[in-house]
């Protein structure tokens, strides 16, 4: 399976605030109508926009430009300085970093708890960065290929 970073991938990652600015929006609006200043709030949306905006910025860093081909066989990290494969033997650990509130009935609070990575170490000391920007489901994605991994509850920053 061939991981980019793609627009969908993106825009799925940001949906979460999609909804708040939305509901942020018909608030200020109804806030506006009753007399009732809205600054505070829009404040506070967009404190909340400059954080999740950080963490975008970081992994459009981390990932963009390269490709990860997953397989039974091994991984191949593409980028436009190497090509490097790995075989899964190669395969030290994988590391997940995931938020809570993305666990089945988690609660979602800002739009910066959607982002999580994997990070796969090999047994050469080497490493690479697999962010939820190239693939939503990264823990599906090495359940189909049989790797294991473990999972860190986290913030995913790295």
């Amino acid at each position: 399976m061939k991981l980019k970073v793609t627009l969908r991938n993106q825009v799925k990652v940001f949906n979460f605030f999609f909804l708040l600015m939305g509901l942020g929006l018909i608030s200020s609006l109804y806030f506006i109508y009753t007399g009732v200043d809205p600054a505070p709030m829009v404040f506070f949306l967009f404190i909340l926009l400059l954080i999740q905006l950080v963490f975008h910025i970081k992994y459009l860093a981390e990932n963009l430009g390269k490709a990860i081909e997953i397989t039974s066989e091994g991984i191949r990290f593409i980028s436009p300085q190497t090509d490097l494969f790995f075989l899964k033997e190669d395969v030290k650990n994988i590391k997940l970093v995931k938020p809570a509130v993305l666990d089945k009935g988690g609660w979602q609070l800002a739009g910066f708890q959607s982002y999580y990575y994997a990070k796969v170490s090999f047994k050469t000391n080497q490493y690479i960065i697999i962010t939820n920007l190239m693939n939503p489901k990264l823990e599906d994605v090495f359940d189909e290929f049989g790797y294991s991994y473990y999972r860190e509850k986290g913030f995913g920053w790295f």
